[in-house]
């Protein structure tokens, strides 16, 4: 994180850096977590949970839309990048 101010304060050069940083710091992340949320998986299948993967989660969404309608319109990007993860 970083204001509005200290970011004026930098370079161009500077700025790029830090967009390159996040970019491979979010690419790592999402490495390490998928390797993590595979590893819980696994670990609930060993338990003896019976896991169902669900290819269309649209039912789903129209069951909670009357519930989440009110925050999507405040946070609309944020709901819009949920609804796009794969």
């Amino acid at each position: 994180m970083i204001s509005d101010n200290a970011w004026a304060k930098l370079t161009k050069d500077q700025q790029n850096v830090l967009y390159e940083a996040g970019a491979l710091t979010q690419k790592y992340v999402q490495e390490i977590s998928e390797g993590a949320e595979q590893e819980v998986l696994q670990g609930l299948i060993d338990d003896g949970y019976h896991v169902i993967e669900v290819d269309d989660k649209t039912p789903w969404a129209n069951a909670v839309s009357a519930v989440t309608a009110p925050y999507e319109k405040k946070q609309a990007e944020l709901f819009k990048a949920i609804k796009d993860l794969k």
